[in-house]
């Protein structure tokens, strides 16, 4: 399906029991020029991706060489793209456009909803390329799960332009698992993980260009340039000239 200028704006109607958009088996969504989806009823997403179900999402070839935009949001209490309240959701998958998600309460912008007691799972991630902006809400990640859901893999590769994730409110993993949720694991191109992001992630250039650091907890990501660390977990973070081995962590 491609979309062209759409606009679906959801009306949060208990009679309106659906998403703004929703995959029957495996979709492709093509985006040219500017287009939103909005869920109608307030526990759905704003693009629903069933259990067992694929989305892929990326730009179409335009002469212009527009970048196909898609604005998604939840109506409420459901994601802005993969599941809602008790709706568990199935894979996802981006390989270009920009992609700017917003997840409603305990729901992730990219991922899953909210669950009770573990019930609502949500499937693997993906991000080949584009550019991803994702905000979850309240208890739950920008990308991953939602609060007490059950996440599988996240895999950012180095086609990338630029991934920028925030959690919501009384939570701090911005890419991951939401508030009591499980699983969630992160990985970076080049074998590179993490557990917990803040923010950005840009993996445009050779990831070989990176090392790792690990402070007991966690795996960071780094290079050094011109005496300047890009750390990917925490942004960008100055580290002193020369620094190769030992890595302090704000």
């Amino acid at each position: 399906v491609t979309l062209y200028q759409a606009v679906i704006r959801g009306e949060n109607n208990s009679s309106c029991k659906w998403a703004g958009l929703t995959c029957l088996g495996n979709a492709t969504i093509r985006l040219s020029a500017i287009n939103s989806v909005t869920g109608f009823s307030s526990e759905y997403p704003g693009i629903y991706v069933p259990p067992g179900s694929t989305l892929t999402i990326k730009t179409l070839d335009d002469d212009d060489g527009f970048d196909g935009h898609l604005v998604a949001e939840s109506n409420g209490w459901g994601a802005g793209i993969g599941g809602g309240t008790d709706i568990a959701c199935g894979h996802i998958v981006i390989e270009s456009g920009s992609v700017f998600a917003t997840g409603g309460s305990n729901c992730a912008g990219i991922g899953g909803g909210n669950g009770s007691n573990g019930s609502t799972r949500c499937g693997k991630i993906t991000i080949n390329g584009g550019t991803v902006f994702a905000k979850g809400g309240q208890y739950a990640a920008g990308i991953g799960g939602g609060s007490s859901c059950i996440s599988m893999s996240i895999s950012i590769n180095s086609g990338v332009r630029e991934v920028n994730a925030k959690s919501g409110a009384n939570h701090n993993v911005p890419i991951g698992k939401g508030y009591n949720g499980s699983g969630a694991s992160v990985t970076l191109s080049g074998g590179n993980s993490y557990d917990y992001g803040e923010s950005r992630i840009i993996c445009s250039a050779d990831m070989a260009d990176y090392r790792t650091y690990n402070d007991g907890k966690l795996t960071w990501t780094y290079r050094v340039v011109d005496g300047e660390a890009e750390l990917y977990n925490r942004g960008y973070s100055v580290i002193p000239a020369g620094t190769s081995g030992e890595v302090t962590v704000p």
